[in-house]
């Protein structure tokens, strides 16, 4: 069944929907709820209604290693 959507400013300053969620990590709704129960990021309820930290979601993604980490240059390891 398809989210209704919410309009942005029906959002509390610092939260955000699903929508939002997967749209800054790029996660599909399944693993952004897994976050969200693991406690990675903050989530609260009210009704049905479930809105994510913006800040949480932020932090984790900050915590994330780097897609490609750089490489030491090897001139420094040769001894003279």
């Amino acid at each position: 069944m398809a989210r209704k959507k919410t309009k942005t400013h029906d959002l509390p300053l610092g939260w955000t929907d699903m929508d939002g969620a997967m749209a800054m990590t790029t996660l599909g709704d399944t693993k952004v709820t897994e976050l969200a129960r693991g406690g990675q990021i903050d989530a609260k309820r009210h009704g049905r209604r479930i809105l994510y930290g913006i800040s949480s979601i932020e932090a984790f993604i900050d915590s994330l290693p780097p897609a490609y980490p750089v490489e030491q240059d090897k001139s420094d390891d040769i001894a003279a």
